[in-house]
């Protein structure tokens, strides 16, 4: 692969040194390159869960090693991108590698038909409005990334786009039962807008239609169950305040052949004032969830009363959102009791160089959480604090780091029943994020 580069770069050259000099620039072709050395080092005791009991805290670095080409033609209608990356923990690579563990996370092709439509095909990051649903989740050291068909429409202040995507596992000579081990769904389809009726009013709606394979008693293909997601936001800024709001309601049958009515709401207000090197935030999450039974073991079952009403986020950057813990859907937290947080945010912007961020959420389950007998219980799961930094080095070299701590309640133990949430849970993380763009010309 490293020569692969070094091939590319060279015959890159080679047709920069070719092309005549005198075209004029908005006749020339345009090439960035983009290289991204990112490591993490974390120390978890307690993060994405309760750390089982006597169970040692971990320590390891991440680390994400990218390259990104994108191209665009001199008539403008065309666009190709393309990003390879490894993307890995320290140690856990041979000292002789004898297979490879590079792969695109971009490989793209984009062609404008007219001024308002353009259609892009590839394996392509999708991410809309503040990343709730559909994000790329950059947090994550590989990112998240679709194979799909996108078309766009761009009229002035109002957008459009469709996508359609459809997986399967390789080339098949007749259609057999769909695994999900690389995208999660079999089939998607979905519709999103904007339309910016000013500068301080956004609205923007969302509507996803996922397929996924279901099976039968002999986990044979048996059709595919089809799940609807459909939703708004709205941005509004007013002098010093804004104002986001969202809500989505999901139906349909997921991939558990289980029929869904379920809803996320939620709704931010920013304040910054004229001048200040401060901005805070308050709001709240109410993300739907099952009733919960907890019986006189301790064993906990998740009732829907015959429906799934617990919403599944499905493929947005969760981490923003639900603390940065990742105690809630990041892998986890799916068909339970739900989550309603509510958040209090302050960052600090002390230089031109260095900002700080704090922030504090408190936990509850968004459903009941019954004995037995059918006696309440105890909703509240806990209070996380999260204290994060940033610092500018130079110029495309970025330090960051934080620190979190999770004071969990005894019923966090519902959801993870072999921790201990009467242990101190915390998490502290550094990174180096290290970006340069190593070339931007026309030729």
């Amino acid at each position: 692969m490293r020569n692969l580069y070094l091939l590319l770069a060279l015959c890159l050259g080679l047709s920069f040194t070719a092309q005549a000099q005198d075209s004029p620039e908005d006749e020339k072709s345009s090439l960035e390159m983009k290289l991204q050395i990112r490591p993490r080092a974390e120390y978890r005791d307690g993060v994405l869960g309760l750390l089982p009991k006597d169970a040692d805290p971990a320590f390891f670095i991440n680390n994400r090693a990218r390259l990104s080409i994108y191209f665009t033609d001199k008539s403008g209608r065309l666009k190709l991108g393309l990003s390879g990356q490894n993307v890995g923990v320290y140690g856990a690579t041979p000292q002789i590698e004898s297979q490879g563990t590079v792969m695109f996370n971009e490989a793209w092709a984009e062609i404008k038909a007219s001024e308002v439509v353009s259609f892009r095909i590839g394996r392509q990051m999708v991410s809309y409005d503040d990343q709730r649903i559909l994000g790329g989740l950059d947090w994550q050291v590989s990112g998240r990334w679709h194979d799909l068909l996108l078309t766009k429409f761009d009229l002035n202040t109002f957008k459009a786009h469709i996508g359609l995507a459809y997986s399967q596992n390789s080339e098949k000579k007749f259609d057999p039962v769909f695994l999900p081990g690389g995208q999660p769904y079999k089939t998607m389809q979905y519709l999103w807008f904007e339309n910016a009726f000013t500068e301080n009013l956004k609205l923007s709606v969302l509507a996803i239609n996922l397929g996924y394979q279901k099976l039968d008693a002999n986990n044979a293909a048996d059709g595919i169950n089809y799940e609807q997601t459909l939703g708004a936001n709205i941005d509004y800024k007013i002098g010093a305040f804004s104002i986001y709001g969202t809500y989505y309601h999901q139906l349909g049958d997921n991939g558990a052949s289980r029929e869904v009515d379920a809803f996320l709401a939620a709704l931010k207000i920013g304040f910054k004032p004229e001048g200040s090197a401060f901005n805070f935030a308050v709001g709240a999450d109410l993300v739907s969830g099952n009733d919960a039974v907890v019986d006189n073991n301790g064993s906990v079952t998740f009732d829907g009363n015959g429906k799934n009403n617990a919403f599944d986020p499905l493929y947005g950057t969760h981490h923003k959102f639900y603390g940065l813990m990742d105690y809630f859907y990041v892998g986890n937290h799916l068909g339970n009791v739900g989550l309603f947080d509510k958040y209090l945010q302050v960052n600090w912007k002390a230089n031109s160089r260095l900002g700080f961020g704090l922030g504090g959420h408190v936990f509850h389950a968004a459903a009941d959480i019954k004995d037995g007998n059918g006696g309440d219980l105890n909703k509240y799961l806990g209070t996380e604090v999260d204290l994060t930094f940033k610092y500018a080095v130079m110029k495309y070299v970025t330090l960051m780091g934080g620190y979190s701590q999770m004071i969990a309640d005894d019923s966090m133990e519902y959801l993870y029943p072999q921790g201990d949430s009467s242990d101190v849970q915390n998490w502290g993380w550094l990174s180096i994020n290290i970006n340069p763009v190593i070339f931007k010309g026309k030729f």
